[in-house]
């Protein structure tokens, strides 16, 4: 008898199990730096595995010509090389939601490249301000230069910020786009970042000669020489967003309903255990449970909750929902 036959073979039934469920574990590891590295690798993988992605050139379409006969023109073979190269980048847009999600949004998306969001600011400025925005993907996302557009919903009062569209700046953060150093999350903490700024932090920015005007001249100039007149509108735009948080735009996948009577109840009895520094009572917990059934039973529970994120704000982010027929 050889030694391998005194070596029991794996079932293969078995090894394909464990392959799968090794598989599935590996797609559920939540290190965001390690499935960045495997899954853009993947992409490139992706893009370099043939000619197909290669835009073929004139002396390769004359070649194919004269093989395949008069008959097999360029065309075809142009539209699937644009139709592979498309669909590499709406790939890695799919590969940027699953680092950036911590929980599934609700329903199919409609729009792969159209994301809503709502910003809670807790401290600084503009805290307590509540700040509703979409992401647009343009269809060449993932090229170079082709930068994604955020537009506040609710409206900001920010150098960085076009005081009508309601557009942020991110042309001059960065001048140049490249997607192999440049995501969505990039963005994002754009986003929280310009609600810290201080007016010194704008000095490389926006001023000077040689520097891109802002989006709002009006607040960059007061922010420079008048701050306690910029301050005062900052705290109205602060206030605006409390108020326009409740209203319900067409859409929109955030839609907040306005506080009960009992949600003022059962935050100050909250509080006042808070600040005794010790656990409620047996009665005392009962009677907020009781607050929280009823509570239940008066309020809608089908908005998307908010996630907090390592800076004390609190981002959600989804994708626009289908609508049923």
């Amino acid at each position: 008898m050889n030694a391998s036959a005194r070596i029991p073979q794996p079932d293969s039934t078995q090894r394909s199990q464990k392959e799968a469920k090794e598989e599935e574990e590996e797609l559920d590891m939540s290190v965001l730096s390690f499935r960045q590295e495997y899954e853009w690798e993947a992409c490139r993988s992706l893009e370099n595995e043939d000619e197909g992605l290669q835009q073929p050139s004139a002396k390769t379409k004359e070649s194919k010509a004269d093989i395949c006969g008069s008959h097999a023109g360029t065309e075809t073979e142009e539209t699937r090389w644009r139709a592979r190269a498309q669909a590499i980048k709406d790939y890695k847009v799919m590969v940027e939601y699953k680092w950036l999600r911590r929980q599934a949004p609700a329903g199919p998306p409609s729009s792969l490249r159209t994301w809503h969001g709502v910003a809670f600011i807790r401290r600084a400025r503009y805290g307590r301000g509540i700040f509703k925005f979409i992401l647009t993907l343009p269809l060449a996302y993932n090229d170079v230069d082709t930068w994604p557009r955020l537009h506040f919903l609710t409206p900001v009062y920010h150098p960085l910020v076009h005081p009508q569209t309601g557009e942020l700046d991110l042309h001059t953060f960065y001048p140049q786009w490249d997607p192999e150093r440049h995501f969505i999350v990039t963005v994002l903490t754009l986003l929280k970042k310009i609600f810290y700024l201080k007016p010194s932090d704008y000095d490389s920015l926006i001023v000077g000669p040689g520097k891109p005007t802002p989006f709002n001249p009006e607040a960059a100039r007061l922010m420079q020489e008048n701050h306690a007149d910029y301050l005062r509108r900052v705290e109205s735009c602060v206030a605006a967003s409390q108020e326009d948080v409740f209203v319900a735009r067409e859409g929109s996948l955030f839609q907040f309903t306005e506080p009960l009577p009992l949600h003022g109840t059962l935050f100050d009895m909250l509080k006042k255990e808070h600040d005794k520094g010790s656990e409620s009572g047996q009665a005392q917990k009962v009677l907020i449970l009781e607050i929280l059934r009823e509570l239940q039973r008066s309020t809608d529970h089908g908005g998307m909750k908010a996630e907090r994120t390592g800076s004390g704000n609190s981002t959600a982010i989804g994708v626009e929902e289908r609508k049923e027929r």
